[in-house]
Order: structure tokens, then sequence, then C-alpha cells
């Protein structure tokens, strides 16, 4: 669409020319999401847009491969978190039609001041007039696990929450004065699915991490439909989900590690999103999830994972040159490109000769080589495919995977070393809770 200004002779004054999409959408409390009429279930990501080396002076380069990282996977909807992010990158969604939450940057606390009030006010209105005619952009979001400090005394925490309350209110009123044609949600880690800030805007999403900050993968199902029962009527969606992997830690039958400490596993990284996973595909009520997050950023405070100063939450690493295990679970649940990963091949020298053998694809059926002889072939309803006992020469091993889909072979091989005297590294396996000010979970 070009609009173009004239003065009363016909000199042209201002052009501008914007591309135009047409789409309608809206979201059910028991059936999710909906895009022009049809059901279009939101399953994608995270993104925060810093690179190792370079911040946020990211260019065109490193906009699109995000982007074609993003898409490789096969995500439906993106969270630009926490911040207005690039306008090119919205631009390359409404391109790709990757729907959009896009978020204003109020995170963790709000300070009691008017100066606090009018910038939270000012940025919004930015976001929303800067950004108003990306088709992409389903949702505006109003904040990020907004939330009290626990050292408080009970007047200060009640003052804060009364505050929050009123703001988060004056923002969705304005949000939907500027644009009327978009939900406004906002991404709550409040444990009472009730509390009264998730019940402000049209839609809410819900940051929970089973299987890493509390609980274990299990408890996913159940808490789920514990949310589902507390906000029958209400949409909601799971906005932030996840745990912490280093390529470069590996573990034989990992077990919950302390989330604080300088063990983050890759293996169970991929655990804990099969579990959670698995229990969100089969509840359409949610109409949107998003994994935390697509890339691992910066995260000052933080001295974890033997990573100082990084969330590696992500399924690609922070310099973008490796795709986690877990990146390969989603791909073959939401790629239509035929997947087949053999998993844990950074694992190497291993210090067992028999241990499972773990493969995602979304082909019909795969079969396994080690060394040349067939484990046998085999089918799964999961996109998870597993031998219980891959017996390892001592050395080199040569592990192939060969999927058929649609009449077709596709193949996926690495090489494992098996050396008994490996060291098998000395790990603190006790859950522990993230510091509550910590803005980048």
């Amino acid at each position: 669409m070009r609009v173009t200004v004239k003065e009363g002779g016909g000199t042209i004054d201002d052009e501008e020319t914007q591309p135009l999409g047409l789409r309608f959408f809206r979201v059910d409390p028991n059936r999710g999401f909906f895009l022009n009429g049809v059901s279009y279930p939101l399953h994608g990501v995270s993104r925060h847009q810093d690179r190792i080396d370079m911040g946020w002076a990211i260019g065109s380069a490193q906009q699109t491969q995000d982007f074609d990282l993003i898409m490789e996977m096969g995500c439906t909807g993106v969270r630009l978190s926490h911040y207005q992010h690039a306008q090119e990158f919205y631009d390359l969604c409404d391109s790709g039609g990757l729907v959009v939450w896009a978020e204003s940057c109020m995170v963790n606390r709000v300070t009691d001041s008017k100066a606090f009030d009018d910038a939270a006010e000012r940025q919004l209105r930015e976001l929303i007039k800067q950004s108003y005619n990306h088709p992409s952009i389903c949702f505006w979001s109003l904040f990020n696990e907004l939330g009290v400090d626990k050292k408080w005394t009970a007047a200060q925490k009640a003052a804060q929450s009364a505050h929050q309350i009123e703001l988060v209110t004056q923002l969705n009123q304005i949000a939907h004065q500027l644009d009327p044609t978009r939900l406004t949600t906002a991404a709550t880690n409040h444990d009472n699915p009730t509390d009264a800030i998730n019940l402000i805007t049209d839609v809410i999403g819900f940051n929970r991490y089973y299987g890493w900050y509390s609980k274990t993968p299990a408890a996913w199902p159940s808490a789920l439909d514990a949310i589902h029962a507390a906000l029958p009527n209400r949409g909601i969606a799971i906005s932030e989900y996840g745990a912490g992997a280093n390529v470069y830690q590996h573990q034989l039958d990992p077990k919950q590690p302390k989330t604080t400490g300088q063990w983050h596993p890759e293996e169970w990284q991929c655990i804990v999103h099969e579990q959670a996973y698995a229990a969100m595909k089969k509840r359409p009520y949610l109409w949107g999830t998003f994994v935390w997050t697509m890339f691992d950023f910066a995260s000052a405070n933080r001295h974890e994972g033997d990573q100082p100063g990084i969330n590696d939450k992500g399924l690609v690493t922070y310099d973008r040159r490796i795709k986690k295990d877990a990146f390969f679970f989603y791909k073959a649940n939401w790629s239509e490109e035929p997947v087949i990963y053999i998993t844990d091949r950074r694992f190497t020298p291993r210090p067992v000769d028999d241990e499972p053998v773990k493969i995602y694809s979304n082909c019909d059926s795969v079969e396994l080589t080690v060394n040349g002889k067939s484990l046998g072939t085999k089918t799964s309803d999961d996109h998870i495919f597993i031998w219980p006992a891959a017996k390892l020469a001592l050395g080199e091993n040569e592990l192939m995977a060969t999927g058929v889909r649609g009449g077709k072979h596709f193949s996926d091989s690495c090489r494992i070393v098996y050396d008994p005297k490996a060291i098998i590294p000395m790990v603190t396996t006790e859950p522990a809770t993230e510091p509550a000010t910590d803005a980048g979970r």
C-alpha cells in the first residue's frame, strides 16, 4: 500500500510504501488459536536478539539467520521478548508467515513513581504505533513476570501489587485504544492462576519450569489441567518452559541437576522438553506454547552451566554454531521436511560399552546399525526412537540411522568412541531455585 501526501498544486511532500497483509484470528478458551477461521496451533520459541561478541549491534545477516533457524525448526509462532525488536525481524515474520507475540519491556518490578509509569506507557505506545502495520503481530504483551520482593513487609508487597494492577490495567486500556484489532497478553509466573494480575489482559501466558526450577517433568499434565480448571473461560498459553544445556556436558541416565550449579548436561534438557511437549500437544485449550528459549543469551548475574554470564536454555548456542539435540526433537515434531537425527553425538568418548541410543525422526520407520550390524527397525508415535542396548566396540564406532518416509530413504550417522578409562564427571543433582531478581529466566 502506498500513501502519498501532496500540496494543493500536486507537489509530493512525502510518500511511504508498505506491504499489506490481510488476516483474522481469535483465541478459543477450549480450542486454542484460530487463523482465518481455521485451527492453527501456535508452537514456537521465545527469542532474544543479542549475539556473542556483538550484543544488540547485529545486522541483516544475523537477523535473517535467526529467522531461518526458527523457521527450519517448523515454528508457527515466536515470542519476541522482552522488548521491541528490530523492525527488520517483524518484516521477516510478515513475509515468512510467522505469528508474532510482540512485547513491551516491563519486567520483574514496577517502580513506585510517575516517571516509571510514564516510561512504561510511552514505550507501549511506541511499540504499537511503530509496529501496527505488521500483519504477523497478533498479540501485544504488556509485561513479563511482575512480582514482589520476598524480603518486603506485607504492607510493601500489598502496595506494590496494587500499583502493578493499576498500571497494567491502564496499559491494557491504552493498547485497546491504539489498536482494537489485536489481543493483549502477558507472561506471568504467579503460582496462583487466578491472581488479579493474570486477569487483566485479553489472554494470558504462564511461565512454568517443571523439571528445572520446580517439581519434575512428570508434573506437566496435571499442572496444565489445573491452570485450565482454574480459568476455564480464559485463553491460556505456556509462554516459557525449558531447561539449561551445555553441549560439552553429558551424563549417563541424567538426573535433575542443580539449576544454579555448574552442571547442565545436554541429555536432561531433552528429557524436560520431551515430557513437557508431550503434555502440551495433547491439550488443545493452549493457544500457544513457546520454548524458553531459541538461542543462548547473555545474563550478567549467572555463573552456571560452565558458562559465566550465559543463560544456556537455548536450543541453539549463543554463537548460532551448534543446534542442540532438543532442536531436532522439535524439528521432528514440527517440520514438514524429513528429519532423522542421532542424539548424544557429542557424548564421546563414553566410559561404557552398552547403553541406549535415541533418535529423533519424523520418518515412518528407522533402522539403527552399529559398525555395520543392524540392531533392528522401529516405529514411533512420538518421533522418539530408542534402542535400549547398543553394544560398542573398544575405540571408534560408527552409528548409522536410516529412515523411510513415503517410500524414500533418509540417513544420519555419527562416530562414538568407547573408552573405559574416560572420566565420568562429578555432578550435583540437587534442584535449586533461581534468584527471583533475575530478569533472564
